[in-house]
């Protein structure tokens, strides 16, 4: 069975819509899989379209959005001490993924967004000082890469927390563009909260460092792979007050094939999410990229066969 229906029915629940006939086994089993089911539970309290779930359903999300919310506040209380840590080693840690979007909302108390782990970009002069102040804490590395050319220098747990630690070197993604991308002036800035610091991306370098994570690192452009998540972090920072400034993202991506994979991951976004993307992600070659996507989506014994169309 296509995948399709049910991400499209899942698609119209994150924006608190309630289709009439829903699915709910395929729809919260792609959701789990996605790791969206809280933003369910959020977009349907925000309509007053919750009350209209199936009992067992509404049960299930709104434990799965509290455990949620109480894993985000102390996600973010880590975040905040490990910062404070490479603070007093003299390092401003950017933010990367889930939390540069977290302050790129204000910050809320209360977050709806699953994070996974907790990416801190520290930069090839000082990752082993982060390294090492970070052990003193307490947190141990699961995993080190000492290969400069790799981007991530070391996963760090420690068992009284709930996330791992990500320390980058760099962006994930293609090496030049994410060099490139981090040293264009005027696309970071300081953020302070609690007596900590740390720098954020812009909104235009935060959809930029989100396509060479999907569409390049985890090969999303040829393998048909939806991030959900991400797709919903671009939405929500087309809407935000300052939106994204697309000149810039364009500047970024100045190769055919960059252009392509950020385009194919807007019209995605817009597609899937509802984001507010510029007129470029509408091209003929790349709504034909999008129902390549689509196809390998819902049928994935295809994405051998399709790949070959990627251009």
């Amino acid at each position: 069975m296509s995948r399709l229906k049910p991400l499209k029915t899942l698609s119209a629940l994150l924006a608190g819509d309630l289709p009439v006939k829903v699915d709910w086994m395929s729809v919260l089993a792609l959701a789990n899989e996605a790791l969206v089911t809280p933003q369910i539970y959020s977009a349907a309290l925000q309509t007053g379209t919750v009350s209209q779930f199936p009992s067992e359903v509404r049960i299930f999300l709104h434990e799965v959005w509290l455990r949620n919310r109480e894993r985000n506040r102390r996600l973010f209380e880590q975040l905040r001490e490990a910062i404070a840590t490479l603070n007093a080693a003299g390092i401003e840690p950017v933010l990367l993924k889930g939390a540069a979007h977290w302050v790129a909302l204000g910050r809320p108390a209360e977050h709806d967004r699953m994070l996974t782990d907790i990416d801190l970009l520290v930069g090839d002069e000082h990752a082993a000082a982060a390294l090492s102040a970070l052990e003193a804490t307490g947190y141990v590395a699961h995993k080190l890469w000492k290969d400069p050319g790799k981007y991530v220098a070391a996963d760090l747990g420690r068992p009284d927390c709930v996330g791992v630690i990500d320390l980058h070197r760099r962006p994930p993604g293609r090496e030049a563009e994410a060099r490139a991308a981090m040293a264009l002036d005027g696309e970071l800035a300081t953020v302070s909260w609690d007596g900590v610091r740390a720098k954020a991306p812009s909104p235009a370098l935060q959809v930029f460092l989100l396509v060479l994570h999907d569409q390049f690192e985890d090969g999303g452009y040829w393998r048909g792979k939806f991030v959900l998540r991400h797709l919903m972090d671009i939405a929500d920072l087309t809407r935000q007050p300052r939106g994204v400034d697309w000149d810039v993202v364009a500047g970024l991506a100045n190769t055919r094939l960059v252009r392509n994979t950020t385009d194919a991951q807007l019209l995605a976004a817009a597609s899937i999410c509802g984001a507010v993307v510029p007129r470029t992600a509408q091209r003929p070659w790349v709504r034909m990229q999008y129902a390549r996507l689509q196809a390998q989506f819902a049928w994935p014994h295809l994405k051998p066969l399709l790949v070959q169309f990627s251009g």
